[in-house]
């Protein structure tokens, strides 16, 4: 995606991030008024999200240093 949008890598990273909010949030705004598919959601997006973070495939040790640095 950085390459082909002339993005750096941090860039990508940030624009995938604030679009996964906005996601997020349209999505939680569409269930707000059906309860359990809200929870439903919730549930599942807090699975994946941990699931997906705590596997060492993306490296995201790495991406946090170099912002740091």
């Amino acid at each position: 995606m950085a390459a082909s949008h002339a993005l750096t890598k941090q860039e990508a990273l940030e624009d995938l991030i604030e679009n996964t909010v906005q996601a997020r949030r349209k999505v939680l705004q569409i269930l707000r008024p059906h309860t359990d598919s809200s929870d439903a959601f919730l549930s599942f997006f807090h699975g994946y999200f941990d699931f997906h973070v705590a596997l060492g495939r993306y490296k995201l040790d790495e991406v946090m240093l170099e912002k740091s640095v």
